[in-house]
Order: C-alpha cells, then sequence, then structure tokens
C-alpha cells in the first residue's frame, strides 16, 4: 500500500524545484518548473501581491491538457491559473520532505485515514526490543486494526 502521492495521481503533473516564500503580508507562496510526465512544461509562481497566479506554459496544446485535467480533479479551481491543483501538488511535495527528515532518525507508521480522510502520522525512536515491539503491535492492531496502518520505514 503505497501511501506517498505521484505525479501519476496528478495527471502526470509535477512541480520541480519548488520554492516557498513569503508574500507581501507574509503568507506563504509557492512556484516552481512544472512537469509533465517528467519533462518540463512551464512554470508557476504564486504572486506577492494577492494577484493572480502567473503561469507560464511553453506550447498551446499543453496549456489546454493542463486546464482539462486540473478540472477534472480539482472541479471548483481557484482560478484560471490551476492554482488549487499546484497547491495540492506542493503540499504532497512538502509532506514528503518531511518524512524523509522524520525517517533519517525514526520509524514513521502512518495511520489511515477514515472515509477518505487523510490519516496521521506517528514516529518511533529506532531503538526496539523484541518484547516492546510485540508491544507496540499489539497497540496499533487494537487501536487501528491489521492493515490500518502502514510502517514506512524499518522495523517495529
Amino acid at each position: 500500500m503505497g501511501y506517498f502521492k505521484t505525479a501519476a495521481d496528478f495527471g502526470g503533473y509535477w512541480l520541480k524545484g519548488l520554492k516557498n516564500f513569503k508574500g507581501h503580508d507574509g503568507e506563504p507562496l509557492i512556484q516552481g518548473s512544472i512537469l509533465k510526465d517528467g519533462k518540463k512544461i512551464g512554470f508557476f509562481s504564486e504572486d506577492s501581491r494577492g494577484g493572480p497566479a502567473a503561469l507560464d506554459v511553453m506550447m498551446p496544446e499543453a496549456e489546454r491538457e493542463l486546464r482539462e485535467t486540473a478540472k477534472r480533479l480539482d472541479p471548483e479551481p481557484w482560478d484560471e491559473s490551476y492554482h488549487g491543483l499546484f497547491r495540492r501538488i506542493a503540499g504532497e511535495i512538502e509532506f514528503q520532505r518531511r518524512c524523509t527528515k522524520i525517517m533519517k532518525t525514526k520509524t514513521l507508521v502512518v495511520i489511515q485515514g477514515k472515509n477518505g480522510a487523510e490519516g496521521d502520522l506517528m514516529s518511533f525512536n529506532h531503538l526496539w526490543t523484541a518484547d516492546s515491539s510485540a508491544k507496540i503491535i499489539s497497540l496499533l492492531d487494537k487501536e487501528y486494526g491489521p492493515g490500518g496502518y502502514e510502517i514506512l520505514n524499518g522495523q517495529i
């Protein structure tokens, strides 16, 4: 059960070189190169003064396809620059960065969400004995049911 989303989950689109910056009023904004199936097709940047996001797509047919994909994946896009789609991709990238950082020193367990809701994360120190591991697995099974969680790295 793969927990992390990939470009395939977003119609083949992804953001590369994602940068976070602050807008005029300190609000968090994003920008990055737009990839489609691993190839750069343009650039996206939110406006620091609250105006429409900038979208620069290299070919008109690529923009048309992007528009159709954004509408299919996000039926109520925020604006014509596909803001909602890119915000969702940026959120996934940040989530993966955070998990990767945690997994360097801890075991990361993902608790599956109910009815399509986002799940929760738990992290444990890597220092385990066989006895403590069995207790933790037993508690996870009792609380979330077998298969209701996924250990992303290491073992408990």
